[in-house]
């Protein structure tokens, strides 16, 4: 059965406008972005909202080498043609997902995207005496703290970052960047959930979410 092409260019419309009014419900939002600093959080939004329109760009720099492989001329209305079918494809396999997950959540009360939020943590360690000063290690940098001040440095060694230490509890400490700046805020609230003799584990807030981080003790970085 053959398409109409004002049937095909009704889907090129309809399907983007779904995905977006499913994503406005599913909210595709992952925590780090409530950290980002403004235009950033407004640059994400468009990515993630407008990402079913922006499907077309990706759809043409596919096409593109097929259509001349191909052989089949008009190269230009080849490549339009084939360009929205792909696009319209790839719209109706990501509403296909979007109505899996707008099902789970208004039916099965299931969060696709879940998340902690920071004031919700209640298990919280008792003696972090030990890690207010020392060396540390991430899966993405050194660490070296000590009562005022702590200073990250990637494993590269390319990459430093200074930043003011202020415990506000006895389990809970805020850094404050006092170098570059970066794409999130620069005020990072920790809670420590748990102390071990060979590392510290717990959440980091981002906006009113948290993140779960765990950093490795070191008896000394070279």
């Amino acid at each position: 059965m053959k398409i109409s092409s004002s049937f095909i260019k009704f889907l090129v419309w309809l399907l983007p406008v779904l995905n977006v009014l499913a994503f406005v419900y599913i909210q595709p939002m992952v925590v780090p972005y409530y950290g980002f600093k403004v235009p950033y959080n407004y640059l994400y939004l468009a990515l993630v909202f407008g990402s079913p329109f922006w499907f077309i760009i990706p759809s043409i720099v596919v096409m593109l080498p097929l259509v001349f492989w191909s052989g089949v001329k008009p190269y230009k209305e080849q490549l339009r043609l084939w360009s929205i079918r792909l696009f319209v494809l790839v719209n109706l396999l990501v509403l296909l997902l979007n109505t899996l997950m707008v099902y789970s959540k208004a039916l099965l009360n299931h969060e696709p995207f879940p998340k902690v939020l920071y004031g919700s943590i209640s298990v919280k360690a008792w003696d972090c005496s030990d890690l207010h000063t020392g060396n540390f290690k991430t899966a993405y940098q050194y660490i070296y703290r000590d009562s005022s001040f702590q200073t990250e440095v990637s494993l590269n060694g390319k990459d430093t970052t200074q930043f003011s230490i202020t415990w506000l509890s006895k389990n809970e400490y805020r850094l404050i960047n006092l170098d570059q700046a970066r794409i999130i805020h620069d005020t990072i609230d920790i809670t420590i959930t748990h102390n071990t003799p060979k590392f510290y584990e717990g959440f980091v807030r981002v906006g009113k979410y948290a993140v779960y981080a765990r950093v490795n003790k070191v008896s000394d970085i070279k």
